[in-house]
Order: structure tokens, then sequence, then C-alpha cells
């Protein structure tokens, strides 16, 4: 239980120095860079999520829908930040894993626009 305590509190740690490092990314122009933040972001939301779920039954599902609702966030700005024509490979990465985490969440297909 330790263990876990800790992994979550590095994660929060970790996300919060990135989102910042991804918004000062943005802000100077470094789309591409800010973009690959956030894909980044979302991969550790989703990890997150996995997590929460193999934790306490009681609070493993609203503590994942949490995770896995901050994970498509950072996907979907993954996408705006990381234009098809220019990045192709790192647009068709965060489209499969926001069409996978959209599934996941009951809605259906698809993710993202571009």
């Amino acid at each position: 239980a330790e263990s876990a305590a800790a992994a979550a509190e590095a994660a929060a740690a970790a996300s919060k120095l990135m989102v910042e490092a991804a918004a000062r990314l943005e802000r100077c122009g470094a789309r591409a860079a800010a973009g690959d933040a956030r894909y980044r972001l979302g991969l550790l939301m989703r990890r997150e999520a996995e997590r929460a779920a193999a934790g306490r039954p009681e609070s493993a599902s609203a503590a994942a829908l949490a995770s896995l609702v901050v994970a498509k966030e950072h996907f979907e700005a993954a996408l705006r930040l990381l234009p098809q024509q220019e990045r192709p490979a790192e647009h068709v990465l965060a489209r499969c894993d926001l069409a996978s985490l959209h599934r996941a969440l009951g809605g259906g297909g698809g993710g993202g626009d571009g």
C-alpha cells in the first residue's frame, strides 16, 4: 500500500510538472513539443486509471474514470497541437489512443478531428 501511495504521489508530481511545461512550450510556439508533452500526459493518466482500477474496488471506478477523462483531454490537446500534415506519426498515435479511450468511456468509435 505504501509503494502504491508513493507511485500515485510521484505520478501526480510528474503530471503537474509536465502540464506546466506543455503550457510554456505552447505559449512559446513550440507546438510539436507541447503536443508531445500532452500526449505523454495522456499516457500517464491512462496508466493512473489502470492503477486506480486495480486498487480498492469501492473507490476504483470513480478514480479510474476521473483519470480517463483527464487522459482524454490530454489526447485531444495533443491532436490539436500535432497536425496530421506536419507530424503524421505522432498524430496517428494520439488519434488511436483517443479512439481507444473513447470506446473505454462508452462513447463508441472515433476521436478528435483532423
